[in-house]
């Protein structure tokens, strides 16, 4: 199966805490992100196709709410480099304009430019 992306994932210079909305339960911490979808890398494995609603934690320099909260679902799951942890790929599902806003936002502030440049992720 394949999971094509419109965009390129940006790196994230700082990791940004994810928890589960409902319980607050932290469940790992952002580590690339787009528009379309993120990685979060966590030491459990999520359930694949599960709908999770998830709060991503935001810097206050970014003039928005303390959490981005977005509804997604894991579709892929592989171990990570470090050993007891895992890459998890989440599909974002339905954002709005003000949630995509917040995250061309965040590109800019903690974006690594790795030559492909904010530009690629379709701008602010």
């Amino acid at each position: 199966m394949s999971y094509g992306r419109r965009y390129r994932r940006i790196l994230l210079r700082d990791y940004l805490q994810v928890s589960e909305s409902s319980s607050e339960e932290a469940l790992g911490y952002l580590s690339n992100i787009t528009v379309n979808g993120a990685q979060v890398v966590t030491q459990s494995l999520w359930d694949t196709h599960k709908p999770y609603s998830l709060k991503i934690a935001l810097p206050r320099e970014l003039d928005f709410d303390d959490f981005l909260t977005v509804k997604a679902s894991v579709v892929w799951a592989q171990p990570d480099v470090t050993p007891q942890f895992y890459d998890i790929g989440i599909r974002f599902s339905s954002l709005s304009g003000k949630h995509k806003k917040v995250i061309f936002k965040l590109i800019a502030f903690f974006g690594l430019d790795d030559g492909w440049g904010v530009g690629q992720c379709g701008g602010l």
